[in-house]
């Protein structure tokens, strides 16, 4: 319900002939709405309760003056153009900025759906069997012993050892084998419960032959440009689809896509980011003081073990700056994991002839 005021009644400014009254001790602090409303007023205009934009388009109209209140606008932070972000010149990244670009991903390394289509669409063109359980990935293998410990060749088989030296090795959770235990909530409610299931790791230290070539020029090239950094690191090879259901279920990995290309074998993950010590189950190993007791932090978080230190930020550029040459030849499809700190990397059959066919572009 809108009321009508007239100026007389809300002026209670004093005339020119009567004397000044003596102002208030401290101003009258009133909000913005409240200004309007008065100011409204004051020319005699109707007030719609709870409506700002119509009471402020009547005292425009009316050419009353509102007091406005100041905003405080946030600063705008610095970002990094794109010329700065990542120049790319023969397979080497040059850092420019790195303080902004710490966390920054190259765009053509963004994990998408369009991606792994591709990655999907090249196992299927290259007729890429996808393994079903860890116990059946010995029936894959290219070099298995017998009984008398003798290696032998299966003609079948196309997975083999992760290579490893200076600086290319694995993580050693993936060669670890044996059997474990581990708990699991089963029921709701009063029906609720704790079971000890049993389970088995096997080793999951191979990859595709062609893959493991992949490794064996990409270490070498690093080798060359950082002859004392660290090791590049292998944290995840072949994974058959019980290992992914696994993954999804009983550790909630967010990565473990029912759509990975990971049983294949030809897609590996190259570690970036802190490495920690994994037990059997999967699970971290915490680090524990002289008396055994596990430390924690000051918020009550157990500190894990690590195996590895994050890799230096030029380390990481040139990794990137040489995954985003082989992708835009056609080599690889690599992409940026969504929440680890990895580059999850997919290696076609033709890799081999392919790399000899663009040898002189990428080396001279």
């Amino acid at each position: 319900m809108s009321e009508k005021f007239s100026g007389e009644e809300f002026d209670s400014r004093p005339s020119p002939k009567e004397p000044a009254s003596e102002a208030p001790s401290r101003p009258l602090k009133i909000s913005r709405r409240e200004a309007v409303k008065l100011a409204i007023m004051a020319a005699g205009g109707a007030v719609l309760e709870n409506n700002l934009e119509k009471n402020l388009r009547q005292a425009e109209n009316a050419s009353v003056k509102v007091p406005v209140t100041p905003v405080k606008r946030k600063e705008k932070v610095s970002q990094p153009t794109k010329k700065e972000t990542l120049e790319i010149k023969a397979g080497h990244a040059k850092i420019v900025n790195l303080s902004q670009e710490a966390k920054l991903i190259p765009a053509e390394l963004s994990g998408s759906r369009q991606s792994l289509d591709k990655q999907n669409k090249m196992a299927d063109l290259d007729h890429l069997v996808r393994l079903e359980s860890e116990s059946g990935m010995k029936a894959y293998l290219k070099y298995y012993r017998d009984h008398q410990g003798r290696i032998k060749e299966n003609s079948k088989g196309f997975l083999v050892e992760l290579p490893k030296g200076k600086h290319l090795r694995a993580d050693p959770y993936l060669g670890a084998e044996g059997n474990f235990t581990y708990q699991a909530a089963t029921g709701k409610g009063k029906k609720k419960r704790t079971l000890e299931l049993k389970g088995r790791k096997y080793r999951r230290d191979y990859c595709a032959q062609w893959t493991a070539q992949f490794l064996q020029d990409l270490a070498q090239d690093y080798g060359k440009e950082f002859p004392e950094g660290p090791a590049l690191v292998v944290s995840s090879a072949v994974r058959p689809n019980d290992v992914q259901a696994d993954l999804r279920g009983r550790i909630q990995n967010k990565n473990a896509s029912r759509r990975s290309v990971h049983p294949t074998g030809a897609a590996i993950d190259l570690n970036w980011g802190r490495l920690f010590k994994r037990k059997l189950d999967g699970t971290a190993i915490w680090q524990k003081d002289s008396q055994g007791n596990i430390r924690r932090d000051r918020h009550g978080n157990p500190f894990p073990e690590i195996l590895q230190e994050e890799l230096p930020l030029p380390q990481r550029r040139w990794v990137e700056g040489r995954l985003i040459l082989l992708k835009k030849i056609g080599l690889i499809e690599p992409e940026q994991e969504g929440s680890q700190p990895c580059y999850h990397i997919m290696v076609p059959k033709a890799y081999g002839n392919l790399m000899e066919k663009h040898k002189k572009e990428l080396y001279y």
